[in-house]
């Protein structure tokens, strides 16, 4: 689920573009929002409380071609059934993010049927 911090007066869906193309090497359209979360926490490397809001985006691609950025820490990344997908994470909210994202992709599906 790539993510990326937005700077200089950036939009957040041309971020999120940005960072699929970036870090999975997928070319997409963005189709929705499937929602947003936040993440409060203390970094100990800037030595203050730090607050990450997180826009999350619905996206369809023209193929199933991915490359994960290995040299950007990812262990791995890729298409997967939805149930799968739903297995492979760890948070609750994560799944309500892919939940969302997952009924966004099936409307637009019908759209272009």
């Amino acid at each position: 689920m790539p993510k990326g911090v937005i700077r200089n007066y950036n939009r957040s869906n041309d971020v999120a573009l940005w960072r699929v193309e970036d870090e999975a090497g997928i070319h997409a359209e963005i189709i929705g929002i499937a929602g947003n979360t936040r993440y409060d926490f203390f970094s100990e490397s800037r030595g203050k409380e730090v607050s990450n809001r997180i826009q999350w985006f619905a996206m369809v691609a023209s193929d199933h071609s991915y490359r994960v950025s290995y040299d950007q820490g990812f262990l791995n990344g890729g298409y997967f059934p939805i149930d799968e997908a739903l297995n492979r994470l760890s948070f609750d909210g994560d799944r309500e993010i892919v939940r969302a994202a997952y009924q966004i992709y099936q409307k637009y599906r019908e759209t272009i049927a």
